[in-house]
């Protein structure tokens, strides 16, 4: 499976901290799930369980971090009916899920089996590189938008992740 998986909070209303708990109860099992059916590994990965509002300054943080400045990414702000969020961080893959959106068992157990698929994707060759170049461009590092190829790619990951979301299922 690989490195160790934490979960933490970030500055989490009390009312989220069941999917907190469940997500420490689900995570290594659904990271062994994954990397079992993709048959990769999955690099060092901290979840972190955020309220819907703070999502985006969990994701905002840890990007930041990871490039060394204290811009602010001119790609708007996210949270508001975002479930889960998968990025670099600089130890590995940070997972932000939003704890309003998941308060459902099975939403959350779907939402963590859909970002470690996306965890596993940017283990992959090249993956980090273009996370990276994601992440610098919403920070407008980069001039212009994506490219095709960066857009192509992106929905096919995305497409790989909605097709192995039915592990969820297999957690307890």
């Amino acid at each position: 499976m690989g490195a160790p998986i934490i979960v933490e909070s970030y500055r989490l209303h009390r009312t989220y901290l069941p999917a907190l708990h469940r997500t420490e109860q689900i995570a290594d099992q659904a990271a062994r799930l994954v990397t079992r059916r993709m048959r990769e590994r999955l690099p060092h990965v901290t979840i972190r369980i955020s309220g819907e509002r703070l999502l985006g300054q969990a994701v905002t943080e840890v990007e930041q971090q990871l490039l060394g400045t204290d811009r602010l990414p001119s790609s708007g702000s996210q949270g508001r009916h975002v479930y889960g969020v998968t990025t670099l961080g600089p130890a590995g893959a940070v997972v932000v899920i939003n704890g309003k959106a998941v308060i459902e068992d099975r939403c959350l157990a779907t939402t963590l089996v859909h970002e470690l698929v996306h965890a596993v994707q940017g283990n992959r060759p090249g993956g980090q590189q273009r996370l990276m170049t994601g992440i610098r461009g919403a920070f407008g590092f980069i001039k212009g938008g994506p490219s095709r190829q960066f857009i192509r790619r992106h929905d096919r990951d995305e497409r790989e992740a909605q097709s192995l979301e039915h592990l969820a299922s297999e957690l307890r």
